[in-house]
């Protein structure tokens, strides 16, 4: 049971990993996919999310919220 838990939740590790390389890579933060990487569990995460928080400000936000580009019909 315990070796089910570790391997399940290596599998959504990496997928979190790819995930976040997604989103880097969509916000054009970095230029290219770090495929290797994400099979490298923790320091992965880490270093992914410390790219995202470093870029935070380029990232595009929406302005759904606040209303700005609201339309009205």
């Amino acid at each position: 049971m315990t070796i089910t838990l570790i391997i399940l939740a290596y599998v959504a590790n990496v997928l979190f990993n790819r995930w976040l390389n997604k989103v880097i890579y969509e916000n054009n933060i970095l230029d290219d996919t770090l495929c290797v990487l994400w099979f490298i569990p923790l320091a992965t995460t880490i270093i992914f999310i410390l790219i995202l928080l470093a870029n935070i400000s380029e990232i595009t936000r929406s302005n759904w919220f606040t209303g700005k580009n609201w339309k009205r019909d």
